[in-house]
């Protein structure tokens, strides 16, 4: 109830280019989606580390699985083809993160990203045990993640516009 007057708030200290900016979890997942893919960009054109050793250790795939590289199924989310398919999956994120995040939290926000793209691995594989001509290759990319962000707003707002 205090904080609700302003002359009881603490001061701000920060800059006023960054009192509006909040260090959310959705920012977080961009930040590391990021890192990650700049790594592999790097990797990719200098070949520092063996760009396929490390696409085939951690892009989900039946062959791994069979290896059991059961991390596959997290690690996957965060590696990305090519720009196109990293900003596509980045700005998707951003804005449904950023909506999730702000009704059920941080934490759950995250929660439910990395159990949507585990689920959309699990189907994957699943898919690729069925119908190994279609499904079997290697997959990367956060889009169940986002796909999952998106099932969950709108379970949670289903009236609500976009625009």
């Amino acid at each position: 109830m205090i904080d609700d007057r302003d002359y009881m708030r603490e001061p701000e200290y920060r800059d006023p280019w960054f009192r509006g900016f909040h260090w959310s979890c959705t920012m977080s997942l961009i930040v590391v989606n990021l890192v990650v893919f700049a790594f592999m960009e790097i990797n990719k054109a200098y070949n520092v580390a063996g760009f396929l050793k490390i696409f085939q250790y951690f892009a989900l795939s039946n062959e791994g699985l069979s290896h059991g590289h059961v991390w596959q199924y997290v690690t996957f989310q965060f590696l990305h083809l090519n720009q196109s398919h990293f900003v596509g999956n980045m700005i998707g994120l951003f804005f449904l993160g950023r909506m999730v995040e702000e009704r059920i939290g941080g934490k759950r926000m995250l929660l439910m990203y990395l159990a949507s793209g585990i689920f959309g691995g699990v189907l994957q594989t699943l898919l690729g045990l069925v119908f190994p001509a279609v499904f079997a290759g290697p997959v990367v990319g956060a889009s169940a993640g986002v796909y999952g962000l998106l099932a969950a707003l709108t379970a949670l707002e289903p009236d609500a516009e976009m625009l």
